[in-house]
């Protein structure tokens, strides 16, 4: 998925999609984030150099704080020098073509259209839903804690 989100055309009514795409579904997987607060994130919350993101008004009203792998950290200051967001910490990581942050709506029809490229939505069967990214990536993270922990100490 991350693979065609990369090669994603820009087009004159949405420009960056390759960037933003990438960025988005790398941030989903590497983090398992919800999409809605990933898509509420302002600049400011995305810490690069400190390697941990801030999720404001999560579930439940909550803040949390997610860790970010040192690619990932490197990935979203390329993603913020290439799309110009990096210069103010109160607007929106992943901005949309009006004022607002990237809408909900247009996210997911179109992390839906990368699904279908990828292979990953097969016809006939239940598609897949943009928040089983988010349930994958926490099968993933415990398969591989699982995987740690049984390896002997040196």
């Amino acid at each position: 998925m991350i693979g065609v989100a990369d090669r994603l055309q820009d087009c004159p009514w949405a420009a960056n999609l390759s960037l933003t795409y990438g960025m988005l579904l790398r941030m989903l997987w590497c983090c398992g984030t919800r999409i809605g607060e990933t898509l509420m994130l302002r600049v400011g919350d995305v810490d690069a150099d400190q390697q941990v993101i801030t999720i404001r008004h999560a579930k439940a009203g909550k803040t949390r704080l997610v860790p970010m792998s040192a690619s990932l950290a490197e990935h979203a200051i390329g993603y913020a020098r290439q799309t110009g967001v990096q210069n103010d910490p109160g607007s929106w990581f992943y901005p949309g073509s009006h004022s607002g942050h990237l809408s909900h709506s247009a996210a997911h029809r179109r992390i839906h259209l990368i699904m279908r490229e990828a292979g990953v939505t097969v016809d006939g069967l239940r598609p897949a839903r943009v928040h089983d990214i988010r349930h994958s990536s926490a099968v993933a993270m415990y398969v591989s804690s699982m995987a740690l922990a049984s390896r002997p100490c040196p």
